[in-house]
This record gives C-alpha cells, structure tokens and sequence, in this order.
C-alpha cells in the first residue's frame, strides 16, 4: 500500500498513483536483494544491502546440536548510489486549481512508468557479456521456446552451481508469451500472470518466473532470457531530499509499504514563463555481486 507525505490534494494523487506504477514496473527483478532507503542519501554515498546465507535446517538434537548451532550467515554488499534519476510533466495553474483528478493520476502514472523502467533497465542491464563470465555454464543458447527447453532450464542453472528454487528466471516479452501460449492457465496462474507478467511461485521449478521488458535492444546481445540468483544482484535507492526548499510550492515523498521503494516528488514553477513542473525524482544503485551465479539465455552464440 503506498503513503505519502505530500499535502496538495494534486501532489497526494500524483504520488500514490506513481508508486504503484514504480512498483509494478520492477516485478521483473522485484526478487533480488535491495534495500530502500526513506533517509536523506547523498550522490556517491553507499547503502549496505544485506545476503543471507543459510544452509539446510537441520535436526534439533541438543547438547551436540542445538540453537546456537544454527549456521547462517549475513553479508553486507555495499551499493554504490551513482544514479539520479528524475522525471515529471508540465501544468497550468488552471490544472492545478481544479485539479481533475484524471489528468493527475495519469501524470503520477506516467512518472511511476518512467522511473520504475529505468530502475529495472540499469538492473537487467548488468546482465551483460562484459558483466558475466563467457563460459559454458554462463552462457547458453535458448533455441526456442517449449516445454521441454523451459524444463531443462533447470539443469542449466544446476551447471552454474544455482539453486533453481531461489532464482529468478527473466523472459523477454516474446519469449514469455510463447511460454504462455503453451501452457494451460490453471497451470501457469490465469489471468493474473497475464496482466502481472509472473507465472505462479515454483512453476518448472523456478523461484519464479517473470515477464522483462528492459532486455537491451542491442541486437549484438542478443539476449532473450536469463537465469539469475536471487542474490547474484543487489540494488538500493534513496529519494533526494533539497537543500533549499525556498522555490518550491512542495515537496514530498511516496513509499511503497510492501517493497520500500521510495520516491521523492517536487512541485514548482518558473516564474519566467509561468509554466509549473511536477518531478519525481531518487537516487538508485545497483551492482551484479556474483557474476557466475547468471546464465544468459541467447537466441544465438555470441562472439
């Protein structure tokens, strides 16, 4: 559930309709670990993001084995914050002071596409051939799309020492509609996966199985698919808070409850050419922690 701290009945509209759009924009990668931040974060300045490592429950068997024998361990990656990312729309006075609330929704709306996208574009984008190891085991091509194929996905990851069950499995669109197309709905989650782009929890063995759509577009890639571990990436982000507030008609921000996704909004105008600006705006980072704990699935051998 999204809240906000924005007090314009303007503001309040954008900015809830943004985080809900932000969230839904990266259920793609939504799975690896990340840390958001509601705090003030500087440009340049590093968010620790937590890696849990536990092994396999074992017996309770007290005096040999007992609670303090619990062996899992937590590590803190730190995420550097290079990224400042922002985008917003333009509004009359008119706008604002009748304030129809379609015109505002579909702003927020298009805030939260905008920026949402571009954190899961610099995520996916890590998911490259200089990024990931060119070998065997990190790399495979994906001939087509059927059952069998998706199956042996499996055994793929197994090569890449990845516990399929705690793994993300990425399908660009084509690739997940094909899948879709193969599957009956009762098997695959029904409507929902359509309109969400995720398959049902455990389905061919997967953590889970989700629609991409921030695959890069360059045809050299050639990258269709991927097989990440849930802990091969970690992200984080911040919003930024403004040192002056003096030429601002507000400011605020929206925070997803469930994901902690964080977005900071200014509202202003330019007393030059009286036009008024809505802006969303966060800091962001993301880093591949471990490299071979990825498969790029190709449509063809790369060079």
């Amino acid at each position: 559930m999204a809240g906000s701290t924005l007090t314009s009945l303007a503001g309040r509209i954008v900015s809830q309709e943004a985080i809900v759009e932000a969230t839904k924009s990266i259920t793609a990668v939504a799975d690896f670990a990340h840390r958001f931040n509601e705090a003030e974060t500087a440009r340049g300045s590093v968010v620790v993001v937590p890696l849990f490592n536990v092994p396999v429950a074992k017996d309770f068997n007290p005096p040999t084995v007992k609670y303090t024998s619990a062996g899992g361990t937590v590590a803190g990656v730190e995420i550097p914050i290079s990224d400042h990312i922002f985008e917003g729309f333009k509004f009359t006075d008119k706008d604002f002071a009748q304030c129809p609330v379609g015109f505002w929704k579909g702003g927020g709306a298009a805030i939260g596409r905008s920026l949402g996208l571009a954190i899961a574009q610099k995520i996916v984008g890590l998911i490259n051939k200089t990024n990931v190891p060119k070998s065997a085991d990190n790399e495979y091509v994906l001939s087509s799309i059927t059952k069998k194929t998706i199956a042996d996905l499996v055994n793929r990851a197994e090569l890449a020492d990845i516990d399929a069950s705690k793994s993300t499995l990425l399908l660009g669109g084509a690739a997940y509609s094909e899948l879709l197309s193969l599957m009956d709905a009762n098997v695959y989650g029904g409507a929902e996966a359509v309109r969400n782009g995720i398959l049902t929890p455990g389905c061919y063995g997967f953590g889970s199985i989700r629609r991409c759509n921030a695959f890069s577009s360059d045809v050299n890639e050639k990258l269709v698919a991927a097989i990440v571990a849930n802990d091969a990436i970690g992200y984080a982000g911040s919003p930024i808070e403004p040192q002056g507030k003096a030429g601002l008609d507000e400011y605020g921000i929206a925070t997803d409850s469930a994901s902690g996704l964080t977005i900071g909004f200014r509202r202003f105008a330019d007393q030059s050419d009286g036009i008024n600006y809505m802006v969303g705006e966060c800091l962001f980072g993301s880093k591949l922690v471990q490299p071979k704990r990825v498969v790029r699935l190709v449509s063809a051998a790369t060079a």
